[in-house]
Parts: structure tokens; C-alpha cells; sequence
């Protein structure tokens, strides 16, 4: 390889990671602002229809991804964008639960672990491959152990699995991050690196999204009134 093709090689690296991250920018904005605005009128998941809004942005990720290779970017794209707004939609509770500024400082502490870790997964010359297993496994424990405490109802263990989702899913925005450099320099089109880029940003907006919540649930001051 020389160094003319490499440095076309890192060039369009940059490309591709910028576009994967506008997309969790864009998604996020989304997500916010249909929170926000569900917020402001009082509609909050409740009931049958709260369950399925809940529930929606489950099925639209499972939709995207299991439909990737059949579907164009462009209706990839519009999955994407409405996995964010169903995303928002069930995540309005938030600004009625925690005060303003504590919603502001732990996704402003979200941003500052996601840039960290996303700078460690672009630098790091070490191999994380191991890490996809490892991480599946403690993700599949750690749903078990929450679906078990729904019945006990400890705080404690509330507490703990908190910290568990911030160490799972930053481990998943590290692995995540090399998955998609090496899927950039296998033998694919152009289209799959961008269908690949979009699901991508969907992993990595649901590690934000994630880690964020927790971050609320420990140290998030709630409101008053």
C-alpha cells in the first residue's frame, strides 16, 4: 500500500466518522426536541399506548436493522430519524421527573465520556474484537437482574445496575467504533459503507441514550413540585 492510497484511505475514514457522528447529533437533537415538546403539553407513556410507544423505538431499530441489506440509504435514513423521534416520545418523562439542570449536566457529562471513549476507539492500536462477546454477555445478565428487580424493588440494586449500564455501554461505544473502521476497509460498495454508517450511529446513539439515563438515575436531582 502506498502512502498516496493511505492517505486517501484516512481522508475518507474522517468522512465516514464525521458522517456517523452528525447522524448521532442529528439524532439526538431529534430525540431532544421531541421530548421537550411532549414535555411541554403534558403527554406522557401511560397505559396500552404508553406501552407501545415505549416499546416503538425497539421495533423500529429491529426493522432498520434486520431490513438493512433489502432497503435503499435514503428509507434507512427516515428509520433512522424515526427511531429518534419514537426515542424522544418515550423519553418525555425525563424533563417531568429531573429538574432542568440536571438533565443539561448529565447529557453534557454523556458527551464528555462519548468524545473520551470515541477518541481511545479511533487511537488505540489494540484489538477490542474480544471485547463483543464479553460485552453481549454482561448486557443479557444485566436485562435479567433488572427484570428480576422489577419484582424486588431494591434501590440498591437499582443503583448498581445503573453503574453496570455506564461500564457496559462505554465499552460498547469503544468496540463499536473499531467494528465500523474494519467494516470501512473490508471489500464492500459505497451504499453498504453508508447503510453501515447509519447503523452505526443507531448503536451508538442507543450507548449515548443509555449512559445518559443512568447518569440521571444517580445523580440527577429530581423535581419538587
Amino acid at each position: 500500500m502506498n502512502r498516496e492510497h493511505i492517505v486517501h484511505s484516512d481522508s475518507g475514514l474522517r468522512r465516514y466518522f464525521v458522517n456517523i457522528y452528525q447522524n448521532v447529533a442529528i439524532g439526538l437533537g431529534i430525540m431532544g426536541s421531541v421530548a421537550f415538546f411532549m414535555h411541554s403539553i403534558r403527554f406522557y407513556p401511560s397505559g396500552a399506548g404508553g406501552m407501545l410507544i415505549m416499546f416503538l423505538p425497539f421495533i423500529i431499530s429491529m426493522a432498520l436493522s434486520f431490513n438493512i441489506r433489502s432497503i435503499s440509504v435514503e428509507t434507512a435514513q427516515l428509520l433512522y430519524i424515526a427511531y429518534s423521534a419514537s426515542l424522544g416520545m418515550s423519553l418525555s418523562f425525563v424533563f417531568a421527573i429531573y429538574t432542568g439542570e440536571s438533565v443539561f449536566n448529565a447529557f453534557l457529562s454523556t458527551a464528555v465520556v462519548f468524545g473520551v471513549l470515541s477518541y481511545y476507539a479511533r487511537t488505540t492500536n489494540k484489538n477490542l474484537s474480544a471485547m463483543g462477546d464479553v460485552l453481549q454477555m454482561a448486557l443479557i445478565g444485566m436485562i435479567l437482574v433488572g427484570i428480576v428487580n422489577i419484582f424486588i424493588g431494591s434501590s440498591m440494586m437499582s443503583m448498581l445496575l445503573s453503574f453496570a449500564t455506564i461500564i457496559i455501554f462505554s465499552g460498547f461505544i469503544v468496540y463499536d467504533q473499531q467494528q465500523l473502521t474494519n467494516l470501512y476497509f473490508s471489500r464492500i460498495d459505497t451504499e453498504t459503507k453508508e447503510k453501515i454508517a447509519i447503523i452505526g450511529s443507531l448503536q451508538l446513539l442507543i450507548s449515548f441514550v443509555n449512559i445518559f439515563i443512568s447518569l440521571l438515575r444517580l445523580f440527577g436531582e429530581r423535581r419538587r413540585d
